[in-house]
């Protein structure tokens, strides 16, 4: 979620470090905007840093599951992280 004042970018590597552990530290390519199937609209973008994804630390949340069952289960944010090559990646979006 962007915060009030906060650019895009700056919610986005923002999110990224509480997602991964990992703060990037390189040059950004937007990609422009990609709508969710549920609606939200997310902003995109490219960055070529240097990071091993084996070191992914993603942070946890908890929700009811199964829905409307009364039971609350934790769940990590993230299921895995993927390198591109760029021009792979802008045919995505």
């Amino acid at each position: 979620m962007i915060a009030e004042g906060e650019t895009p970018l700056a919610a986005a590597m923002r999110e990224f470090g509480e997602e991964t552990g990992h703060r990037l530290r390189a040059k950004s390519l937007p990609l422009g905007e990609a709508r969710q199937p549920g609606g939200k609209i997310v902003h995109v973008w490219a960055v070529e840093d240097d990071w091993e994804r084996t070191g992914l630390q993603s942070n946890m949340f908890e929700m009811e599951w199964p829905p409307r069952s009364g039971q609350r289960q934790t769940f990590s944010e993230l299921d895995r992280a993927e390198c591109l090559e760029l021009r792979r990646l802008v045919r995505r979006f």
